[in-house]
């Protein structure tokens, strides 16, 4: 397992928290990825140098709302 700096920044939507996770990557910018792990979405992708995770109970259509506005900035 290799240790890594990484944030983690708490965002809230209505009565749903988006988790959104942030560390330093090697590799190239890339598209949107998404999962269900266990109930919860799951959103992925790297820009900048730095991988993204954004994970929530909120509906897919939302969460994929909610990425599109972090990738915009």
């Amino acid at each position: 397992m290799t240790r890594r700096p990484a944030a983690a920044i708490v965002y809230r939507r209505r009565r749903h928290v988006v988790n959104l996770l942030i560390l330093a990557a090697d590799g190239p910018e890339g598209q949107l990825t998404s999962a269900n792990v266990g109930g919860f979405h799951l959103l992925q992708w790297q820009k900048g140098g730095m991988a993204f995770s954004a994970v929530s109970d909120l509906n897919p259509a939302e969460l994929r709302e909610f990425a599109t506005l972090i990738r915009s900035h």
